[in-house]
């Protein structure tokens, strides 16, 4: 499955939807790539500051990268 996401991470939630999707997806065997394009490639940044309650992107993209996810990240093309 290939999944595009476009969206940094304090625009909206579909980061989140993204990683829900790419997991479920893994879990079930399947092959993940993510395409990580423009503003969505501060999905990975580690200094970012998020209420305590609610999981930094980067950390779930690392755990999905773990379980065998592949992600091409381009910031401008």
């Amino acid at each position: 499955m290939a999944i595009m996401l476009t969206e940094g991470p304090w625009q909206t939630e579909n980061y989140e939807i993204f990683a829900c999707l790419a997991e479920a997806a893994l879990d079930k065997g399947h092959e993940v790539e993510a395409f990580w394009y423009i503003d969505a490639v501060y999905n990975g940044i580690k200094h970012q500051k998020f209420p305590e309650d609610v999981p930094l992107p980067v950390e779930r993209m690392k755990k999905l990268i773990e379980k065998g996810q592949r992600s091409w990240l381009v910031g401008f093309a």
